[in-house]
C-alpha cells in the first residue's frame, strides 16, 4: 500500500476488504482494497478520476484546428473539451464560450449564428427594419416586447420571436384583414333594407354604427351590421332596447306605480310611489319590465309567507332527518339549532337545507371533527398534542410517545395511515439513523448520479446501482439521515436552480430507481459536485 502511495489508517484484515488509507499525493481519504492495488488500480478515485481525463484530452494543436474548422479563433489557451473556451467567431465576429466537446457532436459554436442567441443590438435593428419602435430594452426572443408601430402609431408588445417569423402590428393586420373581409356596400345595402332600415350615410364596416331611419316606427337608430347579420332586430324602439318616456310610463302606471320624475332611461333608479302600500321607491324601467313588483317592502312581505311553515311541519321534518331541535322554529332559511341523535352534537342546518336533502350532519359526514374526537384518535395512535386542533389538513404540533420526538403529522394522515413519525418510520430513509451521500456515473449514459441511503439499508443503494452499470466516484458520511437529507436538497436546488440542469435519464433507463437525481455529464462533472457538496458541508458545520 505504502508503494502504491496509500498510508494505512487502520490494521489489516483481508485482501478483499476496503483498507482506510490516506492517500499521500493529495491527502484525500480514500477505501482501498489490497487485491486491486495489486492489479494496478491506483487507489484514490478522485486522482485516477483527473489522471483519465488528462489522458483522454486532445492536443491543443488537434482542439485548435477543431474549432478553426466550425470557424471559430480561440481567444485563450486549451483547457479541456467540456470547459467553456473563450472564442471569436469568424462569420458574425460575435464572442462566444463554446465547449469543444459540443463542437464535436455537431451542437455548432456560435449560438448567435445558430439562433440560439440574440445580442440585444441586433434585436433592435429588426424590429425597426419591420415597423416597430422599441420602448424598452431587449429581455429575450419569446418574451413581450414594448413597441409603437412606425405606421400607425399604436403601442403594442409582440415577441421579437413571432417580428422575426413575419408578424406585424396588430392593429394594421386587423385593419388589412377587415378590409380584404368586407362585405360589398350594395351587399350590404340589401341587409339594412331586408330590416326594415333606410340608410343614411355611406357604408362603413360590419362594426361601425350605421345611421339610418326606421321604416316601421320612423325613429333614426344606429345599428351596426354584424349585428343584423346575427340576427339581432334592427330598431332599437321597435325591439325595447330603447324606449319612449309617455310608453314607459304606461308601463309603470300598469304595474301600480306612480312615477314622480321624468323618465332617465331603463336601467337607471326612477322614484316612484307604490299605490299598494303608499311607499315611495326608486325602481328601474327594465326591473319593472321582467315582472318585479318594485316596492321591496311588498316583496319582502310576499316572500317570508312562502318561507313559512308550520312549526309541527317544520319539527316533524327536522326529525325524519335525525336532528333534534333545542330552540323554537322561526324561519326555514335561518340556521337551527339541534342536536344530531346519532353523535349527540349541537349543529345548526336550516329547515330548507333539510327540506331539499342538503343538509347532513357535519359530524357525521366527516366534513369537520371535533377537537375531542381529533386528540382521543391522535392519542389512541401514540401521539400527545402540544397545540390546539386546527384541522385535518395542517400540520399538528405532537410528541411521538414511542420515541420522544416532537413532530408535525396531519389529522388525516394519522387517520389514514395510523402513523405519522418520520423518526419511527420503517420505510425510506430512516432520519435518525447513520447516512451517506454518494456520487456515481454512468459512462454510456454519460450521466452523473447523486443520492442518499442509510448505512444499514438494504438493499444497499451503491451496489444496486453499480449492478446496472454505475461507477462509484465518492460519498460523504453524515451522523444521520436527517442531515443527509438537508445536504442533497441544497445540492439539488444549486444544480436545477443557479445551474439550471434538468434530470438527465428517463424512468424506464433506470429500473433499480433514481433517475431524478441524475445530470448531464456534459454539462457538468465530478469535480465541480464534488467541490459544491465540500462548500455546503462546510457551511452547515460553522
Amino acid at each position: 500500500m505504502l508503494l502504491a502511495g496509500l498510508k494505512p489508517l487502520e490494521p489489516y484484515t483481508n485482501a478483499l476488504a476496503k483498507w482506510r488509507c490516506i492517500h499521500l499525493e493529495c491527502g484525500e481519504e480514500v477505501f482501498a482494497v489490497l487485491n486491486q492495488i495489486r492489479k494496478g488500480q491506483g487507489g484514490c478515485k478522485k486522482c485516477g478520476i483527473r489522471k483519465r481525463s488528462k489522458s483522454q484530452m486532445l492536443p491543443a494543436e488537434d482542439a485548435l484546428k477543431i474549432m478553426l474548422e466550425a470557424n471559430l479563433e480561440p481567444l485563450e489557451p486549451y483547457s479541456g473539451s467540456h470547459s467553456p473556451w473563450k472564442s471569436r467567431c469568424m462569420k458574425c465576429d460575435k464572442e462566444v464560450s463554446p465547449k469543444l466537446n459540443s463542437i464535436k457532436q455537431g451542437q455548432g459554436g456560435c449560438k448567435y449564428c445558430a439562433k440560439r442567441f440574440v445580442d440585444a443590438d441586433d434585436a433592435k435593428a429588426l424590429m425597426i427594419k419591420n415597423g416597430f419602435i422599441p420602448l424598452e430594452d431587449y429581455k429575450g426572443a419569446g418574451n413581450p416586447w414594448k413597441c409603437e408601430c412606425a405606421r400607425c402609431g399604436f403601442v403594442s408588445t409582440p415577441t421579437f420571436a413571432n417580428v422575426q417569423n413575419g408578424s406585424i402590428c396588430s392593429k394594421c393586420a386587423n385593419k388589412e384583414s377587415g378590409l380584404q373581409r368586407r362585405i360589398p356596400e350594395k351587399e350590404a345595402i340589401k341587409i339594412l333594407e331586408k330590416s326594415g332600415l333606410e340608410p343614411l350615410e355611406s357604408y362603413n364596416g360590419t362594426k361601425s354604427p350605421w345611421k339610418s331611419k326606421c321604416l316601421n316606427c320612423g325613429n333614426i337608430v344606429k345599428p351596426t351590421l354584424g349585428n343584423l347579420i346575427q340576427g339581432h332586430s334592427g330598431c332599437a324602439y321597435c325591439s325595447g332596447h330603447i324606449v319612449k318616456p309617455d310608453y314607459a310610463e304606461k308601463i309603470m302606471v300598469d304595474s301600480g306605480l306612480i312615477p314622480l320624475e321624468p323618465y332617465k332611461n331603463s336601467s337607471a333608479p326612477w322614484k316612484c310611489k307604490h299605490t299598494k302600500c303608499g311607499e315611495i321607491v326608486s325602481p328601474s324601467y327594465a326591473s319593472v319590465r321582467r315582472g318585479q313588483g318594485g316596492c321591496r317592502k311588498c316583496g319582502y312581505i310576499a316572500g317570508s309567507f312562502k318561507n313559512l311553515y308550520p312549526v309541527e311541519e317544520a319539527i316533524a321534518l327536522m326529525e325524519k332527518a335525525n336532528y333534534k331541535p333545542l330552540e323554537p322554529f322561526v324561519k326555514a332559511g335561518i340556521p337551527w339549532m339541534s342536536e344530531c341523535v346519532i353523535c349527540h352534537k349541537v349543529v345548526f342546518p336550516t329547515l330548507s337545507n333539510v327540506k331539499n336533502g342538503k343538509s347532513k350532519c357535519i359530524y357525521c359526514s366527516k366534513m369537520k371533527v371535533d377537537e375531542s374526537d381529533a386528540i382521543i384518535l391522535m392519542n389512541k395512535f401514540g401521539f400527545q398534542p402540544l397545540e390546539p386542533y386546527k384541522d385535518s389538513k395542517t400540520k399538528w404540533k405532537c410528541v411521538h410517545l414511542k420515541c420522544g420526538n416532537i413532530v408535525y403529522p396531519l389529522y388525516n394522515t394519522i387517520q389514514n395511515r395510523k402513523t405519522g413519525c418520520i423518526y419511527c418510520a420503517n420505510y425510506g430513509l430512516k432520519f435518525s439513523e447513520p447516512a451517506y451521500l454518494y456520487i456515481m456515473e454512468h459512462k454510456d449514459f454519460r450521466s452523473i448520479k447523486v443520492g442518499i441511503s442509510n448505512n444499514d439499508a438494504k438493499p444497499n443503494r451503491i451496489k444496486s446501482h453499480e449492478k446496472q452499470g454505475w461507477i462509484f466516484l465518492g460519498q460523504f458520511q453524515f451522523d444521520n439521515g436527517q442531515i443527509a437529507d438537508y445536504v442533497e436538497n441544497q445540492i439539488f436546488s444549486w444544480i436545477r436552480n443557479v445551474k439550471k440542469l434538468g434530470v438527465h435519464l428517463t424512468k424506464d433507463m433506470m429500473k433499480q430507481g433514481g433517475y431524478t437525481e441524475t445530470i448531464d455529464a456534459a454539462e457538468i462533472d465530478y469535480m465541480q459536485i464534488y467541490r459544491k457538496l465540500e462548500t455546503i458541508i462546510e457551511t452547515l458545520e460553522n
